[in-house]
């Protein structure tokens, strides 16, 4: 874990006066140290760049929380396939049984097929590891320098089955639902009245272990989602506080302060509020650029 001291120091103070032109303010000393007026301004662009590092985190728990919300109800939904296939698996099915499993199963189906729809058909793929992954990197927030991230998103793959269309063109929002196995093994396990004695049973076996893949592959998103989840909501909260910290160190100003001493109130008010996610304390900087990144563009339409 990277100090906060590394982070929040003079050197942090004196790249945002400069990005905001304040080391040209007559209150900056002639030795170059940064005081009064242009100390004063530091603190306030840095107060307005990680509020709008916080936007772009909120975007990000948005993803997510979509994201994470479509995956749960595919589950639930593989889940109440998997446990009719189960019942039709135990054989000697009638006919007025198979039909209601083919309605439900045909349902749950359908019902899986459009929340798939409902999540990648937009303007945005909320199956996709590389939009996450992007909506993370415009926070500041980078796989390759934040390991629990990178791990994270490894684990990550869309549960929408890629397929080729008679033309063949490719589509990555087939449905995975092995539909047609089932009507098939449905069939198969219809009870024989002319060998009553015959076990019907054990025809379901590609069903449920296609059904399976999909319950892993889903609980190993979701499970890797809610640990993405749980690191945004952690530099939100150290983001938040060192946001408050600039700006109340800001209000509270008598001018004769020096940066050495600005930064040792900043630090103490970020350790105050946010002592439980300090780990987190490596990502201020790269939030806070993005954060003024962010306001540049806006500034520029």
């Amino acid at each position: 874990m990277i100090s906060l001291d590394r982070i929040i120091n003079t050197t942090l103070l004196t790249k945002i006066s400069r990005v905001s032109g304040s080391s040209n303010s007559r209150s900056s000393s002639s030795s170059g140290a940064l005081e009064g007026q242009a100390l004063y301004n530091s603190l306030r662009s840095g107060a307005s760049n990680f509020a709008a590092g916080m936007q772009l985190l909120n975007a990000s728990a948005t993803f997510i929380n979509l994201a994470l919300d479509s995956q749960e109800k595919l589950l639930e939904l593989t889940d109440k396939m998997q446990a009719i296939a189960t019942k039709a698996n135990k054989g000697n099915v009638s006919g007025s049984d198979a039909r209601q499993y083919r309605t439900e199963f045909d349902a749950l189906a359908k019902d899986f097929d459009d929340q798939i729809d409902e999540a990648t058909s937009g303007e945005i793929d909320f199956f996709d590891p590389t939009e996450l992954e992007s909506s993370l990197l415009r926070a500041g927030l980078d796989r390759e320098r934040v390991d629990e991230l990178g791990s994270a998103l490894r684990k990550l793959s869309s549960p929408a089955e890629a397929s080729v269309g008679a033309d063949g063109t490719i589509s990555n929002n087939g449905n995975p639902v092995p539909l047609a196995e089932f009507q098939k093994a449905l069939k198969s396990a219809i009870f024989d009245e002319d060998d009553p004695s015959d076990d019907r049973s054990g025809f379901f076996r590609k069903v449920k272990d296609a059904l399976q893949d999909i319950q892993i592959k889903l609980q190993t998103n979701i499970k890797a989602l809610k640990t993405t989840t749980k690191l945004v909501g952690d530099n939100m909260t150290l983001v938040r506080a060192a946001g408050f910290a600039f700006l109340e160190v800001s209000n509270d100003m008598t001018g004769a302060e020096t940066a050495e001493q600005i930064a040792e109130q900043l630090r103490s008010r970020i350790r105050s509020s946010a002592a439980a996610v300090l780990a987190q304390a490596n990502n201020l900087e790269p939030i806070m650029v993005a954060g003024l990144a962010a306001l540049s563009e806006s500034g520029d339409q």
